[in-house]
């Protein structure tokens, strides 16, 4: 059996948590002011996806370790439309 990656170049937010090899399994939060309005795990190759996303103010974060930080700590979004496409890389450090 093949498998092939598939990149989703639709509208919503997509990103990336590297960490030397992907980190795969790490906690993604989306949130609307003090709101956590969805969650998402990031897949083997470190990428993680948001869609349906409202046009208005979001905050995203990477849930981290004691020993682990991301940068920057938390990402600030603003969809124009519900077909936005929007990138939102985070780099993880110990």
């Amino acid at each position: 059996m093949i498998t092939l990656p598939i990149r989703y170049t639709g509208p919503g937010l997509r990103g990336l948590v590297p960490d030397g090899a992907p980190a795969q399994g790490t906690l993604i939060d989306l949130f609307q002011g003090e709101d956590l309005v969805q969650s998402a795990t990031t897949g083997a190759n470190g990428e993680y996806l948001f869609t349906k996303l409202e046009p208005i103010n979001y905050a995203v974060g990477v849930r981290t370790g004691d020993e682990i930080v991301a940068c920057p700590a938390l990402r600030n979004i603003e969809p124009s439309s519900m077909l936005s496409r929007i990138v939102g890389d985070f780099k993880l450090s110990r």
